[in-house]
This record gives structure tokens, sequence and C-alpha cells, in this order.
């Protein structure tokens, strides 16, 4: 049952949800979402982004999105999706830092140089952080499809793992939720063991 959120709760661990334009980023959190999402789309303009109007999306993040999921009866997190356009980049700033880690949805469409550039731009706001690639739109989903962006996450040394996802079914956007958790709980006990 969905929930209305009474606010955002700063004392939940936060997950974000990032990627390019239209890979299903918000349709990803309120697949998982325990409340009703807040969100901040507005119209796209025409003139900015005529090619994405083209391919029949009207609408676009413009800040973040919000949404909570509870893994356990113990641990509820909070879900950030932010844009992907370059142009709200500040939001990263402000966000992936604060994070437990991060989602990266991408299109199987796109080239591997897509996601080379949003492993390098994601480097600067989250370097060694925990991840999570999400592979959208696979006609098939196989081992071999998987093994060069999990490829691209060793050459980045970043701890991470890849996935196919459908951003419109619950149990593989949740699975890669409770992947990211488990990374994150796994590294914080071995920071507290190291000591």
């Amino acid at each position: 049952m969905t929930e209305q959120p009474s606010s955002l709760d700063p004392r939940l661990q936060r997950i974000a949800f990032i990627g390019p334009f239209g890979v299903g980023k918000s349709t990803a959190i309120r697949t998982v979402s325990d409340i009703s999402v807040l969100g901040s789309e507005a119209e796209i303009s025409p003139h900015v982004l005529h090619d994405d109007i083209a391919s029949g999306k009207h609408l676009t993040t413009v800040a973040f999105e919000y949404g909570e999921i509870r893994t356990s009866d113990e641990e509820r997190f909070a879900l950030f999706g932010l844009p992907g356009q370059d142009r709200f980049e500040h939001m990263w700033r402000m966000l992936i830092p604060s994070t437990i880690g991060v989602v990266l949805l991408l299109n199987s469409q796109d080239s591997m140089d897509v996601c080379e550039t949003w492993l390098s731009r994601l480097a600067d706001y989250a370097p060694h952080g925990n991840l999570v690639i999400g592979v959208t739109r696979l006609t098939q989903v196989s081992e071999a499809a998987l093994q060069p962006y999990r490829a691209l996450l060793t050459q980045h040394g970043a701890s991470g793992a890849a996935f196919a996802i459908d951003p419109r079914k619950t149990e593989e956007v949740r699975c890669a939720v409770i992947a990211l958790v488990a990374m994150h709980a796994w590294r914080s006990r071995r920071a507290v063991t190291a000591e």
C-alpha cells in the first residue's frame, strides 16, 4: 500500500538514481516507492530538446524525484531520482556525496562510450562508491550482454554490479536497490573490522 510522505526524512540513508535523459529513472522510483513519489517534472521546451520530444517524451525532471523503500521491517531508504541533463549537474553535487550508493540506469541501445562517460562523471561525485548499473531495454538478457558493463566497472575501480532492469518491474528495480544496500553493508563492516 502506498503511503503519503510526511516529509523528507533526513535520518534515512539515501540512494540516488541517475542516468541519461529518458532512461527510466522516474519510472523506476515510482515502481518501487512505498510512498507517493514527490516529483518536479516540467514540460520539455521544444527549443532545447527537440529530439526527445520526437521520441514521445514530453516531461522531464528538473530537480529530483523523492520516494522511499522499505527493504525489511527495520530498514527504510530514501530514493532520489536525479535529472540526466548536464544543466542539472548541480543536483549531483548536492545529493550524491550523501548517498550510500548510486543506481546508474543506462539504455542498452547506447554505445559503451555513454557508459564510460557516465562512470567518469560519477567518479567526480562518488569516487569508489557503491554502484549498480541497471541496463534497460535489453532485447535478450544474458551474461554476455552485461559483461561489457561489468568490465567498465572493474576498469574504473568501482565497487559494483550490473543487472538487466526493466524500470516498470518492481522485482527488478528492488533487486538493484537490495544489491546496493548489501554492498554498503559489506563495505561498512569491512571498514569497522579494519579499525
